[in-house]
């Protein structure tokens, strides 16, 4: 058996666990990963105080990356779950009218509003451990000022 039919196996398996038990699990890998992740915990903080400049005290900001590693990580115990639905579970949760094309389109819209709609009223959930700000901003103005044309 290989490495790729051992992890399926396992992800079919923790997929059929009661909810609760991968609640519990997303949130200790969540919780873990921010005490041993300092390099991702230092960008996300760099992100949030880019972001949102003056919003957050340092402690909120602790308080706002703890709560984003535990989102994170319930992303995948999230993907693991759908392993244990049927097709008639997930069914509902697509457009499907035999348009290809356009049920594509119709359901990535829809994916894509959905989590617009959560990233502005849960920020911590939105996966921000990627440097967004890894250059300064490039403004013509400020050149221009310091060579002395206006």
């Amino acid at each position: 058996m290989g490495k790729e039919s051992i992890l399926y196996h396992l992800t079919r398996i923790m997929g059929k666990l009661p909810l609760p038990v991968l609640s519990f699990l997303s949130d200790l890998t969540g919780l873990i990963r921010f005490r041993i992740d300092k390099r991702h915990r230092t960008v996300v903080f760099d992100n949030i105080k880019a972001a949102f400049p003056g919003r957050y005290s340092d402690l909120q900001a602790r308080v706002f990356i703890r709560k984003n590693f535990q989102h994170t990580a319930s992303i995948l115990f999230e993907a693991v779950r759908s392993y244990g639905l049927t097709k008639e579970e997930l069914l509902p949760c697509f457009e499907v009218r035999g348009r290809p094309i356009k049920d594509i389109e119709i359901n990535t819209q829809t994916f894509v509003s959905a989590i617009e709609s959560m990233v502005r009223r849960c920020p911590e959930q939105y996966f921000c451990v990627h440097n967004h700000w890894k250059t300064k901003p490039y403004c013509l103005l400020a050149q221009d000022e310091t060579k002395g044309i206006h």
